[in-house]
């Protein structure tokens, strides 16, 4: 069988996080991985927990034990919450002289399944982890939160600040408003308008205009105009030819113009003088009487409803970048969430 690199005594814890079977396994953890505690306890209100699925994530840290003349290492990985206690608190003392008392260590299981004192002391511990990380699983939760919340090392404070409006402002109208229109507005129209035409239009004329008569107008006659004269006898309705008169044209009458009538002006002129005044008399009074009562009544109601969301934000710092950055430093240095569990678990299950 191999055995661990340190031998130690079967009071210690490391005495059982150090076991190693036949096979070069290390079975006995006390915390286990995830897929161990999802098989045991898949209905741990924790099991799904962020900070737990990173505590018992594998370590990927191979422990090295001895088989034969020779240093290997282990199989299979352990937790990295177990292999934090290995490394920090394998001396501690387990329980109590009672629980070294009654369990035989000298009895070397040949697999994981054989009853033994880690396997008895596994069985054991895990209860109790257990109980611890239902009962402080608040506490874990929030410490998980600081340890992953983003946030920048130079400023010591990051302000955030939301204002939800919300509800409704109504304004109501009531009453009745009443304009009342009395009196009388008189318009008095008096005095004269008077327009008085003076001066003299005058109009002259200088030159002359000349008409020129010229060309020929013929009247030429010709045809026969014949006129019969008629009789009626005593004793008869018809009448008889009495006489008959012909006259036959063929005279032409010619008249020839070609005379020039000229009018001569020499400054003759035209005058026309204005004197005429017109008056207009303004006597008329024009009245406008106010009977008139408009009323206005409110019955409106206005309502203006918040639903308005305003955030504000503000960071910056009241020190310096170097003490701020040396602050950040020491809290780092004493906060260590895997320290801080492994710490939990160690008391619960050693003295």
């Amino acid at each position: 069988m191999s055995k661990p690199i340190k031998k130690f005594d079967r009071a210690h814890v490391g005495y059982y996080v150090n076991y190693v079977v036949e096979n070069n396994t290390q079975p006995f953890q006390i915390v286990g991985t995830l897929s161990e505690n999802q098989t045991e306890t898949p209905n741990a209100s924790y099991i799904n927990d962020d900070w737990f699925a990173y505590i018992t994530a594998e370590s990927h840290n191979p422990r090295p034990i001895i088989s034969g003349n020779t240093v290997i290492n282990a199989v299979n990985n352990v937790s990295r919450i177990d292999d934090y206690i290995i490394k920090n608190f394998s001396c501690r003392y387990v329980f109590s002289d009672d629980f070294c008392a009654w369990v035989d260590y000298d009895f070397k299981p040949a697999d994981v399944l054989t009853i033994s004192a880690p396997l008895i002391f596994q069985k054991i511990a895990r209860s109790k982890v257990r109980s611890l990380f239902e009962n402080k699983r608040e506490e874990y939760k929030r410490l998980w939160e600081m340890q992953t919340a983003e946030y920048n090392p130079l400023n010591d404070y990051d302000n955030y600040e939301k204002e939800t409006h919300k509800g409704t402002d109504t304004t109501a109208h009531g009453g009745t408003d009443t304009t009342a229109n009395t009196g009388t507005d008189t318009t008095a129209h008096s005095g004269k308008d008077t327009t008085q035409n003076s001066g003299t239009d005058t109009t002259t004329r200088t030159g002359s205009e000349s008409n020129a008569h010229s060309g020929t107008n013929t009247n030429a006659n010709t045809g026969t105009d014949t006129n019969n004269g008629f009789t009626y006898a005593f004793d008869s309705v018809n009448d008889v030819q009495k006489d008959k008169n012909t006259t036959t044209y063929g005279k032409s009458e010619t008249t020839t113009f070609n005379d020039t009538v000229a009018t001569t002006y020499n400054s003759v002129a035209d005058a026309t003088a204005h004197g005429l005044k017109t008056e207009l008399t303004h006597g008329e009074s024009i009245e406008t009487r106010h009977g008139k009562s408009t009323t206005t009544t409110h019955g409106e109601t206005i309502g203006l409803t918040h639903g308005e969301i305003i955030e504000k934000e503000s960071r910056g710092s009241t020190m310096s970048p170097a003490e701020l950055l040396t602050e950040h430093r020491k809290m780092w240095e004493d906060f260590n969430l895997l320290g801080i569990i492994a710490t939990d678990v160690i008391k619960e299950i050693s003295v």
